[in-house]
């Protein structure tokens, strides 16, 4: 369901003049950062094979989708601060006992400095690599908000992450050309592998936490 859905988005595009493509490429890369499940990188390697058909110059290209990743992280950047709060407000509304209190432990303000006080020590680094994943992307604009972040450091950080992605994905459909979606199954894997890491990372914590608290109980 979900491919035919992209399908159908890639055969809209294909029908779009050149400054119609434009701006779907812009509200795309802004959309990638609001709303994880959009195909973003998909219309990014898409943007390399209409680069290797002459649709789009490979400049403009590069500027547009830059633009609309960095219109997108600014966003999630100054909502930071507001989804903390929604977090705060909320969290008692969680129906089991255990998740509602790491909920409220993770947004507690010592928590909250905590995590400002490495962001600002790694941060940078860590914006740089999340633009290679695609679940984590989607949060470190919003921790980067929240850490309070240098606003000029946090952006050239990510406009360089931005560049290596997207240049990556749009040379990759260029040289593929016709086979260009050859390059959505590596992302597809890619992805996969890197989201199930994740994944095991955070189960691990979870379970290292819920662990620590049952043994502080149990004395």
């Amino acid at each position: 369901m979900i491919e035919q859905q992209v399908e159908e988005i890639i055969a809209y595009v294909l029908t779009l003049p050149t400054v119609g493509m434009y701006w779907f490429l812009f509200f795309s890369t802004i959309l990638e950062n609001l709303f994880p499940p959009w195909p973003g990188d998909t219309m990014i390697v898409l943007a390399g094979f209409l680069m290797a058909h002459d649709a789009v110059d490979p400049l403009e290209t590069s500027l547009v989708t830059l633009a609309g990743n960095m219109a997108g992280a600014y966003i999630m950047y100054f909502a930071g601060e507001g989804i903390l709060a929604l977090a705060r407000k909320y969290h008692a509304r969680i129906s089991w006992a255990w998740a509602r209190n790491q909920v409220e432990e993770l947004t507690s303000p010592e928590s909250m400095d905590r995590t400002a006080k490495w962001f600002r020590k790694w941060g940078l680094w860590f914006v740089l690599f999340s633009r290679f994943s695609a679940g984590i992307r989607f949060f470190v604009s919003i921790i980067a908000g929240i850490s309070r972040t240098n606003l000029l450091l946090f952006s050239a950080s990510f406009a360089a992450g931005v560049l290596i992605w997207n240049t990556l994905l749009l040379y990759g459909g260029y040289a593929l050309g016709e086979n260009w979606r050859q390059i959505l199954d590596w992302l597809r894997l890619y992805n996969f592998v890197v989201i199930t890491l994740i994944a095991v990372s955070v189960a691990g914590y979870f379970y290292y936490r819920y662990r620590k608290n049952l043994e502080k109980g149990s004395t």
